[in-house]
């Protein structure tokens, strides 16, 4: 994520090929790195647990791409993501 972000800094990169590029970090990242994914959604005040079982890896992406995403927007805000 930190060179396609310097890569784009230097030159505009297309947003869909950005998108896929992170779908694509993300969900390698994902399968290679079991501790990484997220496999069950815990709601400790219902007493709740959902496993996640085949839906982890992409759920996992989607949180990658949100936080990526909201960081990118919070990043040029005066020091606002730090």
């Amino acid at each position: 994520f930190f060179l396609l972000r310097f890569l784009d800094g230097r030159r505009h990169i297309n947003p869909w090929l950005r998108l896929a590029v992170g779908i694509l970090g993300a969900g390698i990242a994902a399968v290679a790195v079991p501790e990484l994914r997220v496999a069950a959604l815990w709601f400790p005040e219902l007493g709740y647990k959902l496993a996640l079982g085949l839906a982890a890896v992409p759920f996992t992406v989607f949180c990658v791409l949100c936080l990526k995403h909201g960081s990118n927007l919070a990043d040029g805000l005066n020091g606002l993501f730090l």
